[in-house]
């Protein structure tokens, strides 16, 4: 008889005697990915959350989440807990809500710390799923003070994964996610008070870079220093408008990235601004692929990242580069909504002229603050 052999493209992977094994997070903002290296499955999960581990690739570790959903850490951030300790699982008895002025918390208690991800599924629908809990739930208190919350619905979407779907009356403005003991607390930030007014408002600005100096100019204009002439211009804008400015950094001093939303939260901002200035990679045309750019990560940034692309495309007349998703650092957290700002092209020399003259940066400056005023005064519109 005849021989066929073929070559094939399935790899089988076996596991050592080290797994199925129980860890724990001990990074205090651990992010969970789809696979090795790749995007993110779910952002800021606590110290202490606990996950079974199934197999390595290299330093990445996966974890199984559910029956059918799993996930990747980094090794360097986990520490596994000894051989036989069981894997963490929850039954969720009771939801409860809690208006405050400012927020309202809803909380979850279970018997351990669990991973979770949050969903924004439009302007006014949050989804968050707990991964190893199963629903015994009879009751949702609401909190007869909150005039947001209008539905509170929970389903057992697959097993081991519950899911808490909120409807609100109001568009999303930020929340917060963490835990407290082994109760997870879901914190649903309010919109500030005279939501259609500039004045009182708490607003970040971030001149981006620093200690490094991003791009350069043709004639050596570092971003860095091109970014803060705007930034301060920028305050001037807002300060005449009766806006409460934090800046992360009002002169060339040394700020590391992760410190930038540190401050924020620290200052319990309202909304964040980071401001930037474009180049490109070796390949492109500059001179054919350029303009203003804005940039936000989670849906509720993503009308004040409107308002400010249009301001800017009028205020400007550069061309419009576009309105992006970026997974940026600064525009990660959830408390707020944030943007980042990509101004000009420094590369371009007509770009690094414009943007060494006062006249530019005012320009840009009257531009960000007609954006946000636009993005105040629209929020809660149909």
């Amino acid at each position: 008889g005849q021989k066929y052999e073929s070559l094939s493209r399935v790899y089988l992977k076996i596991n050592s005697d080290d797994f199925p094994r129980t860890l724990r997070f001990k990074d205090s903002v651990q992010i969970v990915r789809v696979g090795p290296m790749k995007g993110y499955l779910s952002i800021f999960q606590p110290e202490g959350v606990q996950a079974v581990a199934v197999g390595r690739e290299g330093p990445w570790i996966k974890l199984r989440l559910s029956p059918n959903q799993s996930g990747w850490v980094n090794e360097s951030s986990i520490e596994f807990l000894d051989a036989g300790w069981p894997p963490p699982r929850s039954y969720l008895r009771v939801v409860r809500c809690k208006s405050e002025s400012d927020r309202l918390l809803i909380e979850m208690p279970l018997s351990a710390r669990h991973v979770y991800r949050v969903e924004e599924e439009d302007q006014r629908t949050l989804r968050l799923l707990i991964y190893g809990v199963t629903s015994d739930t009879d009751w949702i208190r609401y909190d007869f003070n909150d005039d947001n919350l209008r539905l509170a619905q929970w389903s057992q979407i697959e097993p081991e994964v519950y899911c808490l779907k909120l409807y609100f009356n109001k568009p999303i403005w930020g929340y917060d996610t963490y835990y407290v003991g082994n109760t997870l607390k879901l914190q649903i930030n309010k919109a500030p008070q005279d939501i259609d007014k500039m004045r009182d408002k708490k607003i970040v600005i971030d001149p981006g870079h620093s200690p490094d100096p991003g791009a350069i100019g043709p004639t050596g204009l570092k971003e860095s220093k091109a970014n803060l002439d705007i930034a301060l211009a920028l305050r001037k804008e807002l300060e005449k408008k009766g806006v409460e400015v934090i800046m992360t950094r009002e002169d060339m001093s040394d700020l590391p990235l992760y410190d930038r939303p540190k401050i924020a939260r620290a200052a319990d901002a309202d909304l964040f601004i980071s401001i930037h200035n474009n180049a490109l990679p070796d390949g492109v045309n500059p001179f054919e692929n350029n303009g203003v750019s804005t940039y936000y990560y989670h849906p509720h940034s993503i009308e004040l990242a409107r308002s400010i692309q249009s301001e800017l495309l009028k205020g400007t007349d550069l061309n419009d580069y576009g309105l992006y998703h970026g997974n940026l650092a600064v525009n990660r957290p959830t408390q707020y909504p944030a943007v980042l700002v990509e101004c000009a092209f420094i590369i371009l020399p007509e770009h690094e002229a414009m943007l060494k003259t006062e006249k530019f940066q005012k320009k840009v400056a009257r531009s960000i603050r007609k954006g946000i005023e636009k993005f105040l005064k629209e929020y809660d519109r149909e």
